[in-house]
């Protein structure tokens, strides 16, 4: 395979934003990278240390398919030009203290984290409600909101600095006396435009809204005093967060309890928050390392497969495992935990294209089917290239306590004894974490990998999701523009089959929301981490069927929900037909006071930018001066 291979396969704008985001750069511009290839070699000859063997190992799993994240993708071996860019592409800040100096901390956190590059998850659980008493000061606090607003800020501020959107992901525990004004928060055009939100729910709080009990909010600060908030209906909380996402697509709904039921690490850390797109829930300070396998590459011959993809998965396994010697984080309690513990999340993604390919029905029992044989080829490779990795290179320090690798292996036997075929390779597994322990606790996160599947798959589909559809607008940032520019891109498969049969292929357009849940539960099973999936819902799906996916999610073990409904509010995605696009007519008002209502996909004219009026408005909303 020489180095012009993705040059000569790629369509133009998968090679633009290859150019735009991985693509090694001196500071003046010059590349570095001459095509996608050069920038998979420079990963791997960083991350094999001098090793000839493991770099042609890296080498090859890369071009199979396996593909590191975006922040190792841009910033393994570019030191020399980017001294503080972090191969992590996410990490979730320790706890916020409960004072102006423990608050300002983690602001200061915060900004130095974007500031190499990464989102973070922050838990805003810990701050005290509106209304409590400030002892020192003698006066009562304005409560989490007005706080989170500062983070926002900062967020804004660094990541315009750097020419790359910051991303943090919002958490609310459901239990918070200020609990209404954050599921709230986004509905004031321009408001936390940098956040992903979330309400963190407990198993408590759903079987009280199964049961139409009551719900009290409260808070206990660190000295023992108690703020109580405003007893509801846990049906009428729930029913304020199902109509706001509904109407908003915002908060997204984290299930902890299940989450922390689900972590093999549950009887030493405590999950609060994730990263920004939900795929890693991560205790204080951990770090979000993760990788990605384009499965569509290992159809061959009408079959997918597995052999091929275990030896592939192995080897990505110790690719991952290496960015950690290379992490480069900003902050020393970041690199404590990365290094105590090694937890790295590798996915998929072209299912949505693999399934196209092998003539499968996207949500179907064969699709399921094949999802698990993915997952549970990937969970066999993984562990066992790690406990070879344990034993010639040493466990992660955290199993060092012989009392963390005998709880360690009971919960490992009960997620992931079933993967392998022969009792023997299950034994000389659970025997290394008993003896000396794993090279890393956590193995699997599946990612969305927009991005990633964009560029390196060619416009595969992302993550495990469908194929979004075979030709689409896809609204892109372009540096000095103000609104997003629409694109029309094809999907790999018209792409790769163009003037052939590409029609006959399944879009998410032929998916229903039931089938979506079905493939996110199915998928968790096979994930010690999570599932970052977005439900793609059609803007008149009745409410009461909405409100039931997250019900239905719960029931299912999924560890969070997250949907998209193209909604009156103006919320428009990233990606769009043009047939759903003009379904929503966006109103603009004119500087005389008159209104005009124009159909989202018409393009208009704005400050000599050309766009959609989607993109339009969706800048108008977020601008401070919105209105002006």
């Amino acid at each position: 395979m020489g180095n012009d291979f993705y040059h000569n396969k790629l369509q133009e704008e998968s090679y633009r934003v290859w150019d735009d985001k991985y693509r090694l750069k001196t500071h003046s511009g010059l590349a570095l990278d001459q095509t996608p290839d050069d920038t998979l070699l420079r990963v791997a000859a960083t991350l094999s240390g001098g090793d000839d063997n493991r770099y042609n190992r890296f080498v090859g799993a890369m071009r199979a398919g396996c593909f590191p994240a975006g922040r190792i993708l841009s910033n393994a071996g570019a030191g020399e030009h980017k001294p503080a860019g972090s191969l992590i592409n996410c990490l979730v800040l320790d706890e916020v203290v409960d004072s102006m100096e423990g608050i300002m901390s983690s602001v200061k956190k915060t900004g130095l984290s974007l500031a190499a590059g990464c989102g973070l998850g922050i838990d805003f659980s810990s701050i005290r409600p509106k209304g409590a008493l400030v002892r020192g000061a003698g006066a009562y606090t304005t409560g989490a909101i007005p706080f989170m607003e500062i983070f926002d800020r900062t967020c804004k501020t660094v990541s315009s600095a750097g020419g790359r959107r910051g991303a943090l992901m919002g958490v609310m525990r459901v239990d918070h006396p200020d609990i209404v004004d954050f599921i709230q928060a986004k509905r004031v055009p321009g408001a936390f435009q940098q956040f992903n939100l979330s309400v963190g729910v407990t198993d408590d709080f759903m079987k009280a809204v199964k049961d139409d009990l009551d719900w009290t909010p409260s808070f206990t600060d660190h000295k023992g005093a108690t703020t109580k908030g405003k007893t509801v209906k846990a049906r009428w909380l729930w029913d304020l967060i199902m109509r706001s996402t509904y109407e908003y697509s915002d908060p997204g709904v984290l299930f902890l309890t299940v989450y922390n039921n689900d972590n093999l690490l549950n009887f030493m850390e405590e999950i609060k928050t994730t990263n920004p797109c939900g795929e890693q829930g991560l205790p204080p300070n951990g770090a979000c390392l993760l990788g990605s396998i384009d499965v569509s590459r290992f159809v061959r011959r009408k079959r997918l497969d597995l052999e091929a993809l275990y030896h592939s998965a192995a080897d990505f396994t110790e690719l991952l495992d290496s960015v950690v010697e290379h992490a480069n984080l900003p902050l020393p309690e970041y690199e404590a935990e990365l290094n105590l513990k090694r937890r790295h999340g590798m996915g998929i993604l072209g299912f949505g294209t693999a399934l196209n390919m092998l003539g499968l029905a996207y949500g179907s029992g064969q699709s399921i089917n094949l999802l698990n044989s993915i997952m549970n080829t990937i969970n066999a490779a993984g562990w066992m290239r790690g406990a070879q990795l344990a034993a010639e290179h040493g466990p992660a320090p955290v199993f060092n306590d012989p009392k963390v690798r005998e709880e360690y292996a009971k919960r490992w036997i009960k997620k992931f004894g079933h993967v392998y075929d022969a009792p023997w390779e299950t034994h000389n597994v659970v025997k290394t974490i008993s003896e000396i322990g794993m090279r890393f606790t956590h193995h699997t996160s599946l990612a969305p990998t927009g991005t990633m599947a964009f560029t390196f798959g060619n416009n595969c589909s992302g993550g495990i999701e469908p194929t979004f559809a075979h030709e689409y607008i896809r609204n892109i940032t372009v540096e000095g523009r103000k609104t997003r520019k629409p694109v029309t891109v094809k999907s790999a498969e018209r792409f790769l089959h163009q003037g052939e049969d590409w029609w006959r292929f399944d879009t998410a357009y032929g998916t229903n929301p039931s089938q979506h849940l079905a493939v996110q539960a199915a998928a968790q099973k096979g994930i010690d981490s999570s599932v970052a999936k977005t439900i793609n819902t059609p803007y008149d799906i009745p409410y009461d069927e909405f409100k039931n996916l997250y019900e239905q999610a719960w029931a299912m073990g999924c560890k969070g929900c997250t949907t998209f409904r193209p909604s009156d509010a103006g919320q428009t995605g990233v990606l769009q037909t043009t047939e759903e696009l003009n379904k929503t007519e966006y109103e603009f008002i004119r500087k005389d006071g008159t209104s005009v209502k124009v159909p989202g996909g018409q393009e208009v004219e704005f400050e000599g930018e050309l766009t959609s009026a989607a993109n339009l408005y969706n800048y108008l909303n977020a601008r401070t001066d919105h209105g002006q």
